[in-house]
């Protein structure tokens, strides 16, 4: 049996967030430690608790009682698909159009950007075990 904590609160509503955020399909985020902080942070601001710090401690006893684990975001992912892709390039494309370019940064002037994305990600227990490429697909990131 899981101990109860001690905001139970902001344990469930960060619960509700983060299975909302899984269920998005592709367009899943790595849900680091840091970004959970900052989630409970703003959960708990939202319900009028101020003695609340979101402390490394509380998430990953958080993310324990949820059968949550953190794990490492590597390996290649699966191959792109490049009709999806092509249609997705269009619909930019027309987006864009009549948009100054001078703004709009080229792939390899945004690899400082591309570096501070989150290398980890929790999951529930029964996804830890799958493939690398796997994990990548759901957090976007194939």
């Amino acid at each position: 049996m899981s101990r109860a904590g001690q905001y139970p609160q902001v344990d469930k509503a960060l619960l509700e967030w983060f299975l909302a955020v899984r269920t998005r399909g592709r367009e899943r985020v790595p849900l680091s430690l840091s970004i959970l902080r900052q989630k409970a942070l703003q959960v708990a601001e939202q319900l009028g608790i101020t003695d609340f710090a979101a402390s490394n401690g509380f998430i990953k006893c958080w993310a324990s009682r949820h059968g949550l684990v953190n794990v490492a975001l590597h390996g290649s992912g699966a191959s792109a698909n490049v009709e999806e892709a092509a249609e997705r390039m269009a619909a930019i494309r027309q987006q864009l159009e009549g948009v100054d370019v001078d703004p709009i940064y080229h792939v390899d002037e945004t690899g400082l950007l591309y570096r501070v994305l989150p290398s980890r990600s929790y999951v529930p227990s029964e996804d830890r075990r799958e493939p690398a490429a796997v994990l990548l697909a759901e957090v976007g990131l194939d």
